[in-house]
């Protein structure tokens, strides 16, 4: 049996949210801009991983978040896909030195857009959640602290493998290696983890897979360990950082953030 562990701020709706399409909308920001509001429909905008896309290296959109999509669509399918597009990063040497660019570049992608689909339209006519998985939670976490006057628009996030995780003693790796437990490159105060500050909005979900090194998972903050375990994870169907798939033993965790998400977005 696999320990799936998350983090609500506000526990009681979100517990009430679980109890509670295959459209895929990829057209660019500029496609969705409009003078008036006219992007009214529920829409997840997903973020991917390492490895993963879409991106100009690689086309395909996040094994993760098509998983999401799949699981929302069973429930619904009256959200809409928007897959943000930013650089693959890989494990080589180079990547691994411009990773901090590439999530910078993978935050002004997500606002661009945001931007282009909320254009025109109100507080009250937004729809709109963020998934985001390993890198891409990273991505959301540095989005949502750098944008707090914009988080009104945000009504839902789902976090899969974050490495800002945090939760006891176990910290993701960003909050592992990164001096003030991450906070400098984006990650939110533990205190507040997973939100971006004590206003705890938008309505979050997060959830890190016991074993999962780039979350922390069980580790203890063993930096040694989960950093060597961490290390071995890329193509490895026995990490677990690689579950959050269909199919994979944390599929239930895909299948309580779809609906968390769409009771946030539909009802």
């Amino acid at each position: 049996m696999t320990a799936i562990k998350w983090r609500f701020a506000t526990l009681g709706l979100a517990l009430a949210a679980l109890l509670v399409s295959a459209f895929a909308a990829t057209g660019s920001p500029a496609m969705a801009a409009a003078s008036s509001c006219a992007n009214t429909g529920p829409v997840f905008f997903g973020l991917h991983g390492m490895y993963e896309g879409p991106s100009t290296t690689v086309p395909q959109s996040s094994p993760e978040i098509q998983g999401f999509d799949y699981e929302q669509n069973l429930i619904s399918g009256a959200v809409l896909n928007d897959p943000v597009p930013y650089p693959t990063a890989t494990a080589s040497l180079p990547d691994l030195i411009n990773l901090v660019s590439f999530v910078k570049t993978g935050e002004n992608n997500l606002q661009s857009y945001l931007a282009a689909w909320t254009k025109g339209c109100t507080t009250a006519q937004d729809k709109v959640a963020l998934v985001g998985y390993s890198m891409g939670a990273w991505v959301i976490n540095k989005w949502l602290k750098d944008h707090s006057s914009e988080l009104s628009m945000i009504k839902a996030v789902a976090l899969y493998g974050d490495p800002c995780w945090i939760d006891g003693a176990d910290r993701g790796l960003v909050r592992l290696l990164a001096r003030n437990y991450g906070v400098g490159l984006g990650c939110s105060p533990p205190k507040d983890y997973p939100y971006p500050t004590t206003a705890h909005t938008p309505l979050t979900v997060s959830y890190c897979l016991g074993g999962d090194p780039v979350c922390g998972g069980g580790f203890n903050s063993n930096s040694a360990t989960e950093v060597a375990t961490a290390s071995t994870c890329h193509g490895n169907p026995n990490c677990p950082h690689n579950w959050y798939q269909v199919g994979q033993p944390g599929e239930a965790s895909l299948k309580f953030g779809a609906q968390f998400v769409v009771q946030q977005l539909v009802g």
